[in-house]
């Protein structure tokens, strides 16, 4: 449709946006609440998300990078992270399909130190 990545292919439809691809993936798969609370809170998170993520995108056009990530670090890490886990644990790991994803056997266990240090030095 917009000759653009990313590009999802699935169920005979090419989906682009990304948010698009995220909302879609959320319905097919019952991960976007059941009630109309629940949805807004899966919106919230997403766009709260969204917002965080947006803080990265300077990175690649920014004259000076190391500044930009020391921003992100001091600034927005303590800003969203928080909120996020404190919403993941009452909000969303309440709502039944994505408790049983956490609690199952598919998901991955704490990070390790060295899973954490080799992600910061591919951040960083």
């Amino acid at each position: 449709m917009f000759m653009q990545v990313p590009l999802l292919k699935i169920d005979g439809m090419k989906l682009v946006q990304s948010q698009a691809i995220c909302r879609f993936l959320a319905r097919k798969h019952g991960l976007d609440g059941v009630t109309i609370e629940d949805k807004a809170r899966v919106d919230m998170i997403n766009e709260g998300a969204r917002d965080f993520l947006s803080k990265y995108f300077p990175i690649g056009f920014a004259p000076n990078t190391d500044e930009v990530k020391n921003e992100i670090k001091t600034k927005h890490f303590s800003r969203f992270l928080p909120i996020f886990e404190k919403t993941f644990k009452t909000m969303v790991g309440s709502l039944p399909r994505i408790k049983a994803y956490m609690e199952g056997p598919q998901r991955k266990g704490v990070p390790t130190p060295e899973y954490v240090q080799h992600c910061t030095s591919v951040l960083y």
